[in-house]
């Protein structure tokens, strides 16, 4: 999963909704988006040789697609409009989306959160997060945090508007499991195409299970495939 999502994605900047300028990840973006809309790239690129070594460094991609793990999916859902409005992006095109372990919240609690609150990952645990993450005075109904919110409805209609096709991986026993479906369930109202993997365990188990981890290997696999042929 690491390696998927660290060399075959789409970088966006994880701080453009923050007030609080967290560190970074540990390798920079190859693409930023900026808050205005605008993108910062590197005036060039080094140049990988083809390769067929599933070991090498550096896999060369057939498709490219946006990967988010956990909170970039506020991010993540707004690329769209700006990959269709821009040319600054090219040679890039995007043809689909994983949202693995979606991380949403909002100032009304779902059932899930409630009876799931104990889990490993506690309901305290993912308001501390948010009070980290967004904008100073903002509420868990910021567009960021809550899709249903502000733009974020308008945002999915653009996923469908960009042909992009979507993979949502979430586990039954996370406590936000309530808002990823609602989440799917708005995509599919604005007729975006999207596969789901509802597996059981609590938020991140596969990071702790062998036996999650390549249940949710096999199903990226699987979707990466369909969007290859």
């Amino acid at each position: 999963g690491n390696y998927i999502e660290t060399k075959a994605k789409q970088t966006t900047n994880t701080n453009i909704m923050s007030d609080h300028n967290l560190p970074v990840e540990e390798h920079p973006p190859l693409i930023v988006l900026n808050p205005d809309g605008s993108y910062t790239r590197p005036a060039s690129l080094q140049n990988s040789p083809p390769t067929s070594d599933q070991d090498s460094d550096t896999p060369v991609l057939t498709k490219d697609l946006t990967i988010n793990h956990v909170n970039k999916t506020g991010v993540c859902i707004h690329i769209p409009k700006e990959t269709m409005t821009t040319t600054e992006t090219r040679p890039l095109k995007i043809n689909g989306m994983i949202l693995h372990n979606p991380f949403f919240g909002g100032v009304k609690r779902m059932d899930s959160e409630i009876r799931y609150s104990g889990a490993n990952f506690t309901l305290s645990m993912s308001d501390e997060c948010w009070d980290w993450a967004l904008p100073i005075g903002a509420s868990r109904d910021h567009e960021y945090c809550n899709p249903m919110m502000g733009g974020g409805l308008d945002a999915m209609g653009r996923i469908k508007d960009a042909g992009w096709r979507v993979v949502v991986t979430a586990r039954l026993g996370d406590l936000m499991i309530d808002r990823q479906m609602e989440f799917v369930k708005a995509l599919e109202s604005k007729g975006v195409e999207c596969k789901c993997f509802y597996g059981d365990g609590d938020h991140g188990i596969e990071y702790m299970d062998n036996i999650k981890a390549q249940e949710l290997c096999d199903e990226i696999s699987s979707y990466l495939s369909s969007i290859t042929r």
